[in-house]
């Protein structure tokens, strides 16, 4: 990407650059964070809102130009196998998309079919049931972006996709977290 849009000449035209970290991992990739505000220890595949902030920042974008994305939906690969909690395994699904934040909160995650898990470096949960795998934002995830976004003094935060989080608790976090 910042090989082909010249990202060092071209942020001088813009007011602002939305990143999209999220979709980091997903189709025929290992199961995974896909939307991680930090690198995740021993995965396969390595991406993160950090190490795209910090990319950036390498070719001279300003920080207050970025602004940061969370997910309001997961990526999810069913038929994992049942190691290490569904974290970096292989599937014949791969990472397509899965259920938004609103059927997550209602429904996954109050079910009793799936187990919360939260990676304290990559700060970011998934759900694993002993065979379907799920990564997403939730509102911990979310306060963390957010206070990323004020200590590293980015210009804000975007999400995808407003009708995924029809709880408004995504949003809201964003909004009680940033206002």
């Amino acid at each position: 990407f910042i090989d082909r849009t010249e990202m060092h000449i071209t942020h001088k035209y813009l007011d602002f650059i939305n990143l999209m970290t999220y979709d980091l991992r997903g189709w025929d990739q290992p199961t995974g964070h896909h939307t991680c505000l930090y690198d995740p220890v021993d995965a396969p595949v390595i991406f993160s809102a950090d190490r795209s902030v910090k990319m950036l920042e390498g070719i001279g974008v300003p920080k207050n130009k970025m602004v940061l994305g969370a997910a309001f939906y997961s990526r999810m690969w069913k038929n994992v196998p049942n190691i290490n909690n569904g974290m970096n395994q292989p599937s014949p699904t791969g990472g397509g998309f899965g259920p938004g934040y609103t059927e997550i909160s209602l429904i996954h995650e109050k079910s009793g079919r799936f187990t919360k898990y939260w990676d304290d470096t990559a700060k970011a949960s998934w759900l694993f049931d002993g065979k379907d795998f799920i990564s997403y934002d939730d509102p911990q995830s979310v306060k963390e972006k957010c206070e990323y976004v004020k200590r590293e003094g980015l210009r804000g935060m975007m999400y995808w996709e407003h009708g995924s989080d029809k709880t408004g608790v995504l949003f809201n976090t964003i909004y009680e977290n940033l206002k």
